[in-house]
C-alpha cells in the first residue's frame, strides 16, 4: 500500500481471496475497527458460533445504533459497506457476539469473533 492509502481504501480495492493473498496486518485492522460496531440485539445468529454473514449487517434501520456515537461514524459505515461488498470478505461470519453494559456497576464489555471461509477465525475483544 502506498502512503496515500489507508485501510478503508484497502477494503474497497483488495478483491483477492485469502487463498490468493493471505490474511495480513491490514485485514486485522479492518476487523479490529469493525469490532467496535454495536451489533443489533435482535439478530440471535450473531451470538452463536454459526454466525451471520457480514453482509447481513447492512440494515439501514440499524446504522444509528451500530455506528451513531462511534469516533468516526461515516468512516465506520463506509468500512462496513466496503467489507460487505468485497469479494475478499464475502462469506466472513460474525459470531460469538456478546455485549454487556451496566451503568450502575460501571461495567462495559463487548467481544465478537469472525469466521472466515478459508477456515480460520479471528477473535477480537472490543
Amino acid at each position: 500500500m502506498s502512503d496515500s492509502s489507508n485501510f478503508l481504501t484497502y477494503a474497497q480495492t483488495t478483491f483477492d481471496s485469502f487463498e490468493e493473498q493471505p490474511f495480513c496486518a491490514v485485514d486485522s485492522l479492518v476487523f479490529a475497527w469493525l469490532s467496535y460496531l454495536r451489533l443489533p440485539g435482535d439478530m440471535a445468529e450473531l451470538t452463536n458460533w454459526q454466525g451471520l454473514d457480514v453482509r447481513e449487517l447492512l440494515r439501514a434501520e440499524c446504522y444509528r445504533d451500530m455506528i451513531g456515537d462511534l469516533w468516526d461514524p461515516e468512516g465506520s459505515r463506509a468500512l462496513l459497506e466496503a467489507v460487505a461488498a468485497s469479494p475478499r470478505y464475502r462469506g466472513v461470519h460474525v459470531c460469538g457476539y456478546r455485549a454487556v453494559s451496566d451503568v450502575v456497576a460501571t461495567e462495559q464489555f463487548a467481544a465478537m469473533a469472525f469466521r472466515f471461509p478459508a477456515g480460520f477465525s479471528e477473535y477480537l475483544p472490543a
